[in-house]
């Protein structure tokens, strides 16, 4: 009995000391200034400027002078792997990478499982985004990618471990996509920096045209503007149980539900850590409406429970914030404060405008189209939609002159639409499904 004790203690010192020596962190952004500013200087000496935009924006809003546009984004994943078969290893399967995708369009929508456990203070900020992200259907040259928004690539002479540095400079200007065009995310192995390993870290966007410099910070961006993410991070286990989002330490199943590229995604759009100035004293990622925090949520790995109650400045963190550092089963809400950012982004910086206007997806898949039906149609209260074999996920509806005036997921009981309030006229109905997207032409009465 002492010799069995002994070996598990033993075993449990082996585990401790392990895990001592590669602690996972949410995130590889610059920790100082200095490093800000060396590596994000076009993004971060323009923030007066862009926070000019922002209150432009917002003053807009409140006189009704804006209409709510709806973004789309287009990506490309380049699955960085060691050879393996696909599905296995780091070469990623493309129904684990569709996961990922739901996740983001979910996140960004507000429309995901968990919106009713955000903390009651908190729930009037939450919102939608409208961002959504669609994975590309063709190459720079315009042919059709045999996988939809996959590209699979050997690791440079079998390397599996990358500094951000060595990855910046070895693997993405051979690799990466027209960056006006796509969203580019790579999926690796292992980042690590010292004894850290990090799920990911991103780019973020050129700011430099606001102050009169434009294409002052592109030329290296050209080459480097994206999204890196470990493989065993990219994808959701609650829509797929597979090898790669199981194989974790003890702290990664904090990271195995898609909030790390969620999280990534904002700092690729302008968002910054809301503890980011590390003080009480200034809203250190430009956003009122997340309170002030001097530091970043701290999770108990071993606890599966969510820590609601941390306490930062004399209140109630926002422990459920994508951008903070909690688990990503707790992560609940973008505010609206941070997506007036975000679409800000969308709208000044010039590499995030061309991103909307992509022409790399196809928007109607006529064949798709043709195998869903919609009954009654003309209606005046209600539609149904009949996907036999098909798995019907959200739905947007559009003026014929392209303004969005509905959208919201499907029932998948129902499956049904209460179009009621809408007035009379022809509208597209866009229906986002597990094969692809369609559209639909629908009359109210």
């Amino acid at each position: 009995m002492k010799s069995i004790s002994i070996a598990i203690l033993l075993n449990l010192f082996t585990l401790f000391s392990i895990l001592a020596q590669q602690q996972e962190a949410r995130c590889g952004f610059p920790k100082t200034t200095e490093e800000k500013k060396q590596q994000h200087g076009y993004f971060f000496d323009y923030q007066e400027q862009l926070n000019r935009e922002i209150e432009k924006r917002k003053q807009e809003e409140s006189l009704a002078r804006t209409e709510e546009t709806s973004f789309l984004i287009p990506i490309i994943v380049h699955v960085i792997h060691n050879g393996e078969p696909i599905g296995t290893g780091t070469n990623i399967s493309a129904a684990q990478i569709q996961t990922q995708i739901d996740v983001l369009n979910e996140d960004y929508g507000n429309y995901h499982a968990y919106t009713n456990r955000t903390l009651p203070q908190f729930k009037d900020l939450a919102d939608d985004a409208r961002i959504r992200f669609i994975l590309a259907d063709f190459d720079p040259n315009g042919n059709r990618l045999a996988e939809k928004g996959i590209r699979r690539l050997p690791a440079p002479n079998g390397r599996r471990v990358w500094t951000f540095a060595d990855f910046d400079r070895d693997v993405k200007p051979n690799t990466i996509w027209d960056t006006n065009r796509y969203l580019n995310i790579w999926t690796v192995d292992s980042l690590r920096e010292g004894s850290t390993v990090f799920t990911g870290y991103s780019s973020l966007p050129d700011l430099t045209n606001l102050g009169g410099i434009p294409n002052n910070g592109s030329g290296n961006l050209n080459n480097t503007d994206g999204i890196v993410i470990r493989y065993n991070r990219f994808g959701s286990l609650a829509k797929i149980d597979v090898p790669q989002l199981r194989r974790t330490n003890a702290r990664g199943f904090l990271f195995v539900y898609g909030r790390t590229l969620t999280h990534e995604v904002g700092h690729f759009l302008g968002l910054l850590h809301p503890w980011e100035a590390e003080n009480c004293s200034f809203d250190g990622d430009y956003c009122p409406d997340t309170p002030l925090t001097s530091q970043e949520v701290i999770e108990n790995h071993l606890n599966t429970e969510c820590s609601l109650n941390q306490i930062r400045c004399g209140q109630v963190t926002m422990v459920q914030n994508y951008m903070d550092y909690g688990r990503d089963t707790c992560m609940t809400l973008f505010t609206k404060d941070q997506i007036r950012r975000m679409r800000t982004v969308l709208q000044v910086s010039p590499r995030r405008v061309a991103l909307t206007k992509s022409n790399v997806v196809s928007y109607i898949d006529r064949i798709l189209s043709d195998n869903i039906s919609i009954y009654p149609n003309p209606t005046h209260h209600y539609i149904r939609v009949s996907a036999p074999d098909i798995r019907l996920k959200s739905y947007q509806i559009y003026h014929l002159q392209g303004q969005l005036v509905m959208q919201d997921y499907f029932d998948e009981i129902t499956q049904s639409i209460d179009v009621s309030k809408l007035s009379a006229g022809i509208y597209l109905l866009q229906i986002q499904t597990n094969r692809g997207i369609a559209v639909k032409k629908i009359l109210i009465e």
